[in-house]
């Protein structure tokens, strides 16, 4: 089964952090995938005030980029559960999400309204 879950420990997030050389702040946050047990992908973000910031996405296997579309929405949503309406990608981060999610050539770079996204991008894998 197919799980994307945020890492609830500050210590694992700070690890997971380092071990692919991104910097680390007190606001970071991760959600991984696991899929039949295994780490699978995930992507580390920060939230500052109303934004969320999308700084590094990956995947194990590249056959399976379905799952960047799926962490990549888990992410937004873990930020609208929160009342942070706007996401801004790194470069890096939306490079690695396309063209698994074509939606994010349309999304502007500064910043994007997360509900909007979601409107307009209903189904997974279709963005």
């Amino acid at each position: 089964m197919l799980r994307f879950l945020p890492v609830d420990s500050y210590e694992e997030t700070k690890r997971i952090y380092e071990e692919r050389a991104i910097p680390f702040a007190a606001s970071a946050f991760a959600i991984l995938a696991y899929d039949a047990g295994r780490t699978a992908g995930g992507c580390l973000f920060l939230l500052r005030g109303e934004i969320a910031e999308i700084s590094h996405v990956w995947i194990v296997d590249t056959g399976e980029a379905f799952l960047l579309d799926g962490l990549f929405r888990a992410t937004l949503n873990f930020a609208l559960n929160r009342e942070i309406g706007t996401a801004r990608l790194s470069e890096k981060a939306a490079q690695t999400l396309l063209p698994a999610v074509p939606a994010v050539e349309n999304l502007q770079i500064g910043g994007f309204e997360i509900e909007t996204f979601f409107s307009q991008n209903k189904n997974c894998g279709n963005s």
